[in-house]
């Protein structure tokens, strides 16, 4: 097949749409198929994997330029010579998220007969939370009614990566087919035994990866180990990079929490989550959580939040969820796993054992058959539509 994404959020290592489709592309290569991505990078180029990539304009959010890159949003200016570059000769086109680059590729693809298919990588509490109003329900019903009279009721084919967004979506009113897909959890990320660093033998670590920021909640991780018993005893390590650092940074310290943050390279990564005592995951809003995903596919005994509006909940072990912004009932759970080493190590083997199905090579099953059912649907419409 000849695959075009759609993307936006161009080059963002620590954010989950951008890792998504720079694995997905890569994977349909090692399959044999060619890809291009229009995003808005740099230049136009062609990379290792021999990925094609066209350059679209950055959208200018003109005086809010500053905070929407404090906030690591990336959006694509719809450019229409650029995209028909990137669409022509596709058999299929995957829009990745519902702003104006994606909506513009719409018309296109029907005027060219091209198959298209779009994913749910996008909660409407991911844009209230940057306006202070992700946890009112008119301001989240608003954005999802928008997506859907934008963007939803021209898509036949979703990919929702998790059932809690196909849920969602349904709720308000999207018809499309949606086919639930995990994004799926790279082969690099397994279980192996690792000795923890020599500074933190005697030290309980507990982990958590991903984006700093408010939605994903770390603030009550760091408050939750400082109400610890064991908190002399406990090495927190917060792995990632977002606008939240500083303030973060600045609440362990107020807490005298020992605790670590920055971005880690893929080993020191990869050996956090199979040495981590116990990987803690607070988010309010979670998509799918690749992170808690991978952690679970490392063996680590998890503890979620049992939030409404986050994906864990629905793989969870129910012993490990904690009262979702309740830091005292999180502290309780840390100080249990502390004292019970062995209902620990249970934990981290159920959770090896559940992870098997949100392998990357079975996700990416589901992508191609995706992909080619949206091909042959789109093959007897448009000539339905000729001949009508």
């Amino acid at each position: 097949m000849n695959i075009t994404l759609i993307c936006d959020m161009y080059g963002l290592s620590a954010n989950g749409t951008s890792n998504t489709y720079n694995t997905l592309a890569r994977e349909m290569v090692k399959r044999g198929h060619n890809v291009t991505i229009v995003t808005p990078c740099e230049k136009d180029y062609i990379d290792e994997f021999g990925i094609k990539w066209i350059s679209v304009p950055r959208r200018n959010f003109h005086s809010f330029n500053k905070y929407v890159s404090k906030n690591g949003v990336v959006l694509g200016k719809p450019d229409k010579e650029k995209l028909l570059e990137g669409i022509r000769g596709a058999d299929i086109v995957h829009i990745l998220m519902p702003f104006q680059m994606g909506r513009a590729v719409i018309p296109l693809c029907r005027e060219l007969h091209i198959a298209y298919t779009a994913a749910t990588h996008v909660q409407a509490e991911n844009v209230t939370a940057h306006m202070g109003l992700k946890n009112v329900e008119l301001a989240n019903d608003s954005i999802y009614y928008r997506f859907y009279k934008v963007f939803y009721q021209y898509v036949d084919f979703a990919h929702a990566p998790s059932e809690l967004i196909a849920e969602v979506f349904k709720e308000h009113n999207c018809t499309c087919q949606f086919r639930v897909i995990t994004n799926g959890v790279r082969e690099e990320f397994t279980y192996k035994p690792t000795e923890k660093p020599e500074e933190y033998k005697d030290k309980f670590v507990i982990a958590n990866t991903g984006r700093y920021s408010k939605e994903k909640c770390q603030n009550d991780l760091i408050s939750a180990v400082s109400k610890s018993k064991y908190k002399d005893k406990i090495k927190l390590i917060i792995a990632g990079q977002g606008p939240q650092e500083k303030h973060y940074r600045k609440l362990a310290t107020k807490l005298n929490v020992d605790a670590t943050f920055g971005y880690l390279d893929k080993q020191d990564f990869l050996d956090l989550l199979n040495y981590a005592d116990l990987y803690v995951h607070p988010s309010e809003i979670e998509l799918e959580g690749i992170s808690c995903l991978e952690a679970m596919a490392c063996g680590r005994p998890c503890v979620f939040s049992d939030s409404k509006k986050a994906a864990m909940r629905f793989y969870a072990n129910p012993d490990s969820l904690y009262k979702y912004g309740n830091t005292d009932d999180l502290a309780q759970k840390i100080d249990y796993y502390y004292e019970h080493p062995d209902e620990r190590k249970a934990l981290g083997e159920w959770y090896l054992e559940h992870s098997d199905r949100f392998k990357l090579s079975n996700a990416m099953d589901e992508m191609e058959k995706l992909f080619k059912d949206a091909i042959e649907y789109y093959k007897e419409y448009y000539k339905a539509t000729e001949t009508a």
